[in-house]
Formats: structure tokens, sequence, C-alpha cells
């Protein structure tokens, strides 16, 4: 019996039908594997908005429970903000500053100068961070020889400079001057 025989015995009914199994099938498999993970996708988007959504009217209820600042408060903010960036703009490079400590040192007398600008505390030592500064901070060995008057001497004239802190100080007695070690704790432009 032939495909043509078998497929007269069929009702024509069933006939008209049989052409349309193949684009039904093809349809399921185009829904299945494409349009449903996509909906699925776009599903879960529509909840993760909602859920942002919720969160950012919780925030503004939160928000307006806030009482606006008073014009003494502005008014403060404003004055530091002015402090904050006067000293900000004082700030020069890190290599400025070595040049200034070590111009210092020579008009004060100052002999055996060494600079180690990689100088890194130990690990008992504390490291104190200016998260909230917008400067660099690094710290700095500076090791020399000197007498009472030349150590003054530097010493006045870096506690002027605004970018300079003396983190430590350590002096020990060598013939013919001290001996002295200071550690500074240089604030510098931010490099970018």
């Amino acid at each position: 019996m032939s495909l043509k025989d078998r497929l007269e015995k069929i009702p024509q009914s069933v006939r008209v039908w049989l052409p349309m199994i193949p684009i039904v099938l093809a349809a399921i498999l185009v829904y299945f594997l494409i349009l449903n993970p996509k909906a699925r996708n776009i599903e879960q988007t529509q909840r993760d908005t909602k859920q942002v959504q919720m969160q950012v009217d919780t925030e503004r209820r939160l928000l307006a429970t806030f009482e606006p600042l008073s014009d003494q408060e502005a008014g403060r903010i404003k004055v530091t903000n002015r402090a904050i960036d006067k000293l900000v703009k004082e700030l020069v490079s890190r290599d400025e500053i070595y040049n200034l400590v070590a111009e210092k040192a020579m008009e004060c007398d100052v002999t055996g100068v060494a600079i180690d600008p990689q100088y890194a505390p130990t690990e008992q030592e504390e490291e104190l961070t200016y998260a909230d500064v917008e400067a660099d901070m690094s710290l700095i060995k500076l090791t020399f020889y000197s007498d009472a008057e030349s150590l003054s001497c530097l010493f006045e004239d870096i506690e002027e400079s605004k970018a300079i802190m003396v983190d430590s100080l350590t002096v020990t007695r060598e013939v013919p001057r001290p001996k002295v070690e200071a550690v500074f704790r240089v604030f510098a432009m931010a490099e970018k």
C-alpha cells in the first residue's frame, strides 16, 4: 500500500488539517524556546522595577521627615567648605614639598640630610587615614645631623607650612652633632 492510498483512506476533513501540524509544531517550538524565556526576563525586570520603586518611595518618605537646614547651619557649612577649599588650593605637589624641606635644611645649616620618601611605619605604629580629604597623604623620613639651634630653625619653618605635620622626632646623641630622625606627615595635591 502506497502513501497515496493511505492518504485517500483518511477522511477529507482530517486531510485538510495535516499540513497545519508542522506549522503548529513550529509555533510551539518558537514559543517555548524563544518567547517564553524572554517573557520570564520581562516579568523579572518588572518585579525588580517594582521593588526599586518601593525603595525609592520609602526613601522619599524618610527624606520628607527631615527638617530643612537652618540658615545658621547652612552658613556654617558654607564657611567650612570655603576653609577646606582654601587649604586644598594651598597644597603643592609632593616633589615641591621635598624640595622645600631640603632647602630649609640647607638654610638652617643642617648637615647629612637624607630623605626617605618610601618610608612606611612599622606594624606596631598606627597609620592615620584621611579618606575625606582631596589630597594625598604620605609619610617621609628625614635623617640629618644638627645642633639645637639648627634644629629649631628647621622646625620653625616647617611648622608654618600647612602641608607638613611632624609625626615623630627622635634625637640620638652622637659626636660632633646629634643625629635626628624626623617623620613627617605630608599632604600634597592629589595626583590625577
